[in-house]
């Protein structure tokens, strides 16, 4: 299961996230967003769209599906 952790930077005010994995690691972080419903928006996008997702692997100068 993945975590959302959202927060305000104290330096310039913006919201960010992290995603993180079921032992704790970190394995991405957002953009900053000036308000807080474009965080929560860009986390309920992730969510939606994370089970119908794709990857991608670029190999030998082209893209190829993988899953």
């Amino acid at each position: 299961m993945l975590t959302f952790s959202m927060w305000q930077s104290d330096q310039n005010r913006q919201w960010y996230f992290n995603i993180s994995s079921n032992n704790g690691e970190k394995v991405a972080q957002s953009e900053g967003y000036i308000a807080r419903q474009s965080a929560a928006h860009a986390i309920d996008l992730i969510r939606g769209q994370a089970a119908k997702s794709r990857v991608q692997e670029y190999r030998f100068g082209s893209w190829m599906l993988i899953i």
